[in-house]
């Protein structure tokens, strides 16, 4: 039997996006030790054709007979959405063109899984539209929190699954005795360089603040970027520039392990990229989200974890250092039970739609 992963890539720049593919792979193996699995993602994958954001390109091509033999091949469709792009916050366009593939593959009667993800929010009719449709056609729904179950419920399509992130069916790497990291503090490029989710400037001061706070309570702080250098949304972009102006250690790390190592090598951490902290977390290393969407909050307060940060501007760095205090005495091993019952959740899931 083979498999098909939507929307997660394993040589991705994001190690967000390379976190989705390994652990939905690793749950997928675990129900079906033979299962072939491969993936798409935009320009990777293996797709007959380049896979480009272009919806009239997307529907050309879903209409020739190399599309229909490829897809045909796979028994079973996992569409991750990149954890959290079943929405319209992205825009229309995004969510038009990710949604022509599950219609696609649903009409080819082709089984089809959606996640988990988190779910929503649709703030235009046009995008309530494409999500009611999409969710119609799916085989078996997982969430990764209980805020997206209601959303999809209210969408006519309960959740068959509430599970979690699948960063928590990866691997744990042994956390040495001593740790080799104080603070490991995630800088994402995105909020640094856009207004898209929040007001740069006001982000960038709150960085530079949160550094000098941290150094006067004699913590030691290093940089750590959750994508490969790539762009200008890059985490390495904002991470060197940071290390040069303050004099800090700058980890920019070459694969997903490596990630793992770094965070588990920590005390703790600090991060604005969801899936740092959800990397650092899985591997027993408490973690301050500092959040610029709903989809931090509801998938860590699932897993009782309370120490999520809004961003905005009233965020200031000793409600930080206050959350910091606060996630050192928190009970990670907690989390991590948690976790693994909610994962048992999507394999679960999963073996009933692979049988």
């Amino acid at each position: 039997m083979k498999a098909l992963v939507l929307w997660g890539d394993p040589h991705a720049a994001n190690f967000g996006i390379r976190v989705l593919f390994e652990g939905t792979k690793q749950l997928l193996c675990s129900v079906d030790p033979s299962l072939d699995v491969d993936y798409q993602h935009y320009g990777w994958g293996t797709a007959p054709f380049p896979v480009a954001r272009a919806k009239g390109a997307i529907k050309r091509r879903f209409r020739t007979r190399e599309a229909v033999e490829w897809l045909r091949q796979y028994s079973v469709v996992v569409d991750l959405r990149a954890g959290d792009s079943f929405t319209d916050i992205y825009g229309l366009k995004f969510l038009a063109e990710q949604s022509l593939w599950a219609e696609f593959v649903a009409e080819l009667g082709i089984p089809l899984i959606f996640g988990p993800m988190t779910v929503g929010p649709f703030r235009t009719r046009a995008g309530r539209l494409i999500a009611r449709a999409n969710l119609s056609r799916v085989k078996a729904l997982v969430t990764r929190d209980s805020y997206s179950a209601g959303y999809a419920e209210g969408f006519g399509r309960p959740a068959d699954a509430v599970g979690t992130d699948v960063v928590f069916a990866l691997p744990r790497p042994e956390r040495p005795a001593q740790p080799e990291h104080d603070v490991l503090l995630n800088v994402s490029g995105l909020l640094w360089s856009s207004d898209a989710h929040g007001d740069s400037g006001q982000y960038q001061t709150l960085v530079r603040d949160l550094i000098r706070d941290l150094r006067e309570a004699g913590r030691s702080v290093t940089l750590l970027s959750h994508d490969v250098p790539d762009d200008v949304v890059s985490d390495a972009r904002p991470g060197a520039m940071l290390a040069e102006e303050f004099g800090l250690v700058h980890v920019h790390p070459e694969s997903l392990d490596q990630v793992r190592k770094t965070a588990a090598s920590a005390r703790l951490a600090i991060g604005s990229r969801m899936h740092m902290c959800l990397n650092s977390l899985s591997v027993g290393t408490p973690a301050v989200p500092l959040a610029y969407s709903r989809k931090f909050a509801p998938l860590l307060r699932d897993l009782g974890w309370e120490h999520t940060l809004e961003l905005g501007a009233a965020t200031t760095t000793s409600a930080v250092l206050a959350a910091c205090q606060q996630a050192e005495e928190g009970d990670v091993d907690a989390v991590l039970h948690r976790a693994d019952l909610l994962i048992d959740r999507v394999r679960e899931c999963y073996a009933s739609v692979i049988g």
